[in-house]
Protein backbone atom coordinates (compact mmCIF):
# COMPACT_ATOMS: atom_id res chain seq x y z
CA UNK A 1 0.00 0.00 0.00
CA UNK A 2 1.40 3.38 -1.01
CA UNK A 3 0.35 5.09 2.23
CA UNK A 4 2.22 2.51 4.31
CA UNK A 5 5.41 2.94 2.24
CA UNK A 6 5.19 6.73 2.44
CA UNK A 7 4.77 6.46 6.23
CA UNK A 8 7.88 4.27 6.44
CA UNK A 9 9.94 6.77 4.42
CA UNK A 10 8.65 9.59 6.64
CA UNK A 11 9.76 7.57 9.70
CA UNK A 12 13.25 7.07 8.24
CA UNK A 13 13.56 10.80 7.48
CA UNK A 14 12.03 12.20 10.67
CA UNK A 15 12.61 9.46 13.27
CA UNK A 16 8.93 9.27 14.17
CA UNK A 17 5.55 8.64 12.57
CA UNK A 18 3.14 11.30 11.34
CA UNK A 19 0.57 12.60 13.78
CA UNK A 20 -1.99 12.29 10.99
CA UNK A 21 -1.79 10.70 7.55
CA UNK A 22 -2.59 14.02 5.86
CA UNK A 23 0.93 15.13 6.88
CA UNK A 24 2.29 12.77 4.23
CA UNK A 25 0.55 14.84 1.56
CA UNK A 26 1.46 18.20 3.09
CA UNK A 27 5.14 17.30 3.30
CA UNK A 28 5.31 15.80 -0.19
CA UNK A 29 5.73 12.10 0.68
CA UNK A 30 2.62 11.17 -1.32
CA UNK A 31 0.49 13.10 -3.85
CA UNK A 32 -2.82 12.25 -2.21
CA UNK A 33 -4.28 9.76 0.22
CA UNK A 34 -5.84 6.72 -1.39
CA UNK A 35 -9.57 6.43 -1.04
CA UNK A 36 -11.37 3.25 -0.15
CA UNK A 37 -13.94 2.26 -2.79
CA UNK A 38 -16.33 1.36 0.03
CA UNK A 39 -15.93 4.78 1.70
CA UNK A 40 -13.74 3.47 4.51
CA UNK A 41 -11.27 5.74 6.30
CA UNK A 42 -7.55 4.94 6.45
CA UNK A 43 -5.64 5.40 9.69
CA UNK A 44 -2.32 4.37 11.25
CA UNK A 45 -2.23 1.98 14.19
CA UNK A 46 -1.28 4.44 16.95
CA UNK A 47 0.10 1.66 19.20
CA UNK A 48 2.96 0.86 16.83
CA UNK A 49 6.08 2.95 17.35
CA UNK A 50 8.59 0.99 15.30
CA UNK A 51 9.43 1.30 11.60
CA UNK A 52 6.67 -1.07 10.46
CA UNK A 53 3.56 1.02 10.89
CA UNK A 54 0.27 -0.64 9.95
CA UNK A 55 -2.26 1.35 7.97
CA UNK A 56 -5.82 0.08 8.33
CA UNK A 57 -9.11 0.76 6.61
CA UNK A 58 -12.15 1.23 8.84
CA UNK A 59 -14.07 -1.24 6.65
CA UNK A 60 -11.49 -3.73 5.33
CA UNK A 61 -8.89 -3.73 8.10
CA UNK A 62 -5.17 -4.17 7.45
CA UNK A 63 -3.47 -5.46 4.32
CA UNK A 64 -0.96 -7.40 6.45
Amino acid sequence: MAIERAEQIYFIDKGNHTSQLEDLVGEGYIKSLSTCPSAGVYSRDETEEDFYSTITCSIHGSER
